[in-house]
């Protein structure tokens, strides 16, 4: 077998498995955010040190202290 031919066997296998992640995913991952409560979408640290989260609608969904994380 030449280097030519492993080299195109190897590149079908990975299309191959890009095609089959990109099936799975789709098929599964709008499954799986309906069984997610909440996605996190933004991680916020504002001036005082204080991290809060958001969903994707704005809410909050968590609010940590600095003085809570240093605390413990």
């Amino acid at each position: 077998m030449s280097h030519w031919q492993a080299f195109g066997i190897g590149l079908v296998s990975s299309i191959m498995h890009l095609l089959v992640g990109i099936v799975l995913m789709r098929l599964l991952l709008p499954e799986a955010m309906k069984r997610i409560k909440h996605n996190i979408f933004i991680i916020f640290r504002d001036s005082n040190g204080d991290i809060m989260t958001f969903d994707q609608k704005g809410n909050i969904i968590g609010r940590w202290k600095k003085d809570d994380a240093e605390n413990e």
